[in-house]
């Protein structure tokens, strides 16, 4: 190496994301991509819902292994697509409703209200109405949800169905701190007031929790707590059959392990120094450097698992509580039904979404900027950034391989699309496209905005057998194949 020459620095770590099949059907096809994009627009999100019908499948199998009563509930939040209602619909689960529009688009698609659970953080007074007078099962967390509920219930002269969401839970070092749900002082005084009939028009039929996170043995903890109170509240005369674990179910993206690992050590050497930075402004995702250390932990999803959905559930229907009985076992002996309400986990693979290359340009550090027409908020969730590899689609041959940013088309320095630096094929041009994977859970959906008057992302549905792309309207849903959000 000639002495003036610099070392080059070292590559930005991989993540290899996984593609499934309609995906690659779909990006194969530049042409009909191309012209799906120039008539409905950049960013495109493009839908399948064959992934959705085989991860119930999945669910359902895992579930028949092991319990003899159990009902699935899709999460509807992290996608607003009616599209995933309705296969719910053809596939016999339920809905899992957090939001007055919520409800009307699954009432309107057809759902029964039986079929249908209400598990809002907020019940509004028109939201409490509503479900009242449709019977439908609703989640209490605080004392004000259960007097609104029963001054709807007691207008009509009826006894509406309730579960009590337990959110904090007594002796656990393991369940995170959570603003929802009843502690275990409060749950009790609960039950006492449904028994000493201070909501006579509130009838109990099970419990609920959900865990932040994606680890097996919170839920152990809860699941012991929740069975505890299902038999307190038999001892006191009422009848719960529901224990509701809500969701939570882990999905993998990647491809490799070793990857995600190598992510890791990568963003801890740059914040350390001790490499170039992998993301912008050295941006640690939740981790900080001081004092020579970095603390922290990531502030991103965990988007490598080895136990994946179904394959969690497996393994907590299979552990012990401390009876000795397993998971499994207990509710089975108790004749409950479980329930579980996954969202993004039914959503897996569902989705993909597309942005246009508009210009390249340097910033002022020389690194390589890749326009994109899209905003950041149209690839974001509460994950500090989206840690999957996108994938470009160019029909401009070929080139060397390309690090670069992808920006978007807010005037600000803080609209990356990404924050990671990504390596490319090659280096992208005008009209090329870039297609990020896996987007359908909370990605596209969840804090999509249209800053600059710009306008929200079509979504269309790939039909695989004929690659075609069908526009999913917006609007009142109605039903028919045009669905709205």
């Amino acid at each position: 190496m000639n002495s003036h020459t610099l070392p080059l620095p070292p590559p930005v770590p991989l993540l290899s994301g996984i593609v499934a099949p309609w995906v690659e059907r779909c990006l194969g096809n530049q042409r009909a991509l191309q012209s799906a994009v120039r008539q409905y627009g950049s960013p495109l999100n493009i839908l399948n819902q064959e992934p959705f019908r085989q991860n119930i499948a999945g669910f359902e199998a895992t579930l028949d292994e092991s319990v003899e009563r159990y009902r699935i509930f899709y999460a509807r939040k992290p996608n607003k697509s009616s599209l995933f209602v309705r296969q719910s619909l053809a596939c016999q689960i339920g809905i899992d409703i957090a939001s007055d529009d919520e409800l009307n688009d699954a009432l309107q698609s057809g759902c029964r209200p039986e079929n249908t659970c209400v598990t809002s953080a907020i019940i509004t007074e028109s939201l409490a109405r509503r479900v009242v007078d449709n019977r439908i099962l609703t989640v209490v967390e605080n004392f004000d949800q259960l007097d609104l509920l029963q001054a709807h219930a007691r207008s009509r002269a009826i006894k509406h169905p309730i579960l009590i969401r337990l959110g904090r839970f007594s002796g656990s070092n393991n369940t995170p701190p959570t603003r929802l749900g009843f502690n275990p002082q409060g749950a009790t005084a609960v039950i006492r007031e449904l028994c000493g009939g201070q909501y006579p028009h509130l009838e109990l039929h099970g419990f609920h929790f959900h865990i932040n996170g994606y680890a097996v043995q919170p839920r152990l903890e809860a699941l012991s707590q929740a069975l505890s109170f299902i038999d307190f509240a038999r001892s006191q005369g009422l009848h719960p059959t529901i224990i509701d674990i809500g969701g939570g179910f882990p999905v993998n993206y990647l491809q490799s392990r070793e990857e995600w690992t190598r992510f890791e050590a990568e963003l801890h050497r740059a914040l350390c120094g001790k490499r170039t930075p992998i993301t912008w402004g050295n941006d640690g995702l939740g981790l900080q450097y001081q004092n020579g250390m970095v603390h922290g932990t990531l502030a991103t999803y965990p988007y490598f698992t080895d136990r994946p959905k179904w394959l969690m559930l497996r393994e907590l229907l299979h552990s012990h509580l401390p009876t000795g009985d397993t998971v499994a076992s207990a509710i089975n002996g108790r004749s409950l039904e479980l329930r579980i309400e996954p969202g993004r986990a039914l959503l897996d693979q569902c989705g993909v979404t597309v942005g246009s290359v508009v210009h390249r340009s340097d910033d002022s550090n020389g690194d390589l900027c890749v326009g994109l027409m899209m905003n950041f908020t149209q690839l974001r969730s509460s994950s500090a950034d989206f840690l999957v590899d996108p994938i470009l689609v160019s029909g401009s041959g070929t080139g060397n391989p390309t690090e670069c940013y992808l920006s978007g088309s807010y005037c600000m320095d803080r609209d990356l699309i990404m924050k990671r630096k990504i390596l490319l094929a090659k280096k992208p041009t005008p009209g090329d496209l870039i297609c990020f994977l896996n987007t359908a859970g909370y990605m596209m959906h969840f804090l999509e905005s249209p800053g600059h008057s710009f306008g929200l992302a079509a979504n269309v549905v790939f039909d695989s057998s004929d690659e075609v792309f069908k526009l999913e309207e917006r609007g009142s849903p109605r039903g028919g194949e045009h669905e709205t959000y």
